[in-house]
């Protein structure tokens, strides 16, 4: 009888241990968002808005992202407004300037372009 409680004393802390694990897992990985400075924020929408117009360029590898310099701000609902400016290869070969209007919406890792048009 005492062996038979000792393995299910055993079992019990095993199983604990892994609950344990589980939650703290959860918790690191679990990334709502809050907390996170709005440079993060921003930089999360730039990338967001490059991701988006990639794939409207006619030659994606020449692209000049300059990143830094796009002008961008957090509205009162949460929307980041970014203006992104950047030169590229048009049809012709020859290199273009580019001004877009992005929004975007940052909940933790997701990110949702909400608006992209060229301005």
């Amino acid at each position: 009888m005492a062996k038979k409680l000792g393995v299910f004393k055993d079992v019990l802390i095993i199983v604990g241990g892994l609950i344990a694990a589980i939650f703290v897992w959860k918790s690191w990985t679990a990334d709502s968002g809050k907390g996170r400075s709005d440079e993060t924020i921003i930089g999360l929408a730039k990338t967001a808005c490059r991701a988006a117009i990639e794939p409207q360029l006619n030659d994606p590898n020449s692209a000049e992202w300059q990143l830094a310099s796009w002008p961008a701000r957090i509205r009162s609902d949460g929307v980041v407004e970014v203006s992104p400016d950047l030169r590229a290869r048009n049809a012709l070969g020859g290199m273009v300037r580019g001004r877009w209007i992005c929004e975007v919406e940052v909940d933790g890792n997701n990110r949702r372009v909400l608006r992209l048009e060229p301005a």
